[in-house]
């Protein structure tokens, strides 16, 4: 808005980066500086940015921990990781994919408990993402 305002008064020689930086550097002060007289504003100031510094932590740890997932499920062999899939993203039940795919329960569930074996053992590796 202010650029708009000064557009008269705008000299063309020097870095219009610089103007606006400048234009964002002293709003922001002038901000911080009423919010430290203010206590309503001060509060509104400190938990916002608190709030939104706290979002923007979690979404990259989930973006993190999906990729971690991905990462995890590609390592499966493919039967394995077929059998996953149908069951924790489809919902279905161990005899449900016994019949689609034609295999015994047994199979569907020692698969599935080494797929997640091999998923546990890849989280361990990598829990300093998590």
């Amino acid at each position: 808005m202010k650029v708009w305002l000064n557009r008269e008064s705008l000299n063309v020689e020097q870095s219009f980066k610089s103007y606006i930086f400048t234009i964002a550097r002293n709003q922001a002060f002038n901000v911080l500086n009423k919010a430290a007289n203010e206590i309503l504003l001060k509060e509104a100031v400190f938990y916002e940015s608190q709030k939104s510094h706290e979002y923007g932590d979690y979404a990259i740890r989930e973006a993190d921990c999906k990729k971690l997932r991905k990462q995890a499920m590609k390592q499966l062999p493919p039967k394995r990781r077929q059998i996953f899939k149908m069951s924790r993203k489809k919902g279905m039940s161990y005899e449900e994919i016994s019949e689609e795919l034609g295999i015994s329960i047994n199979t569907v569930r020692n698969q599935m408990s080494k797929a997640l074996e091999s998923m546990r053992g890849f989280f361990q590796l990598h829990d300093e993402i998590i």
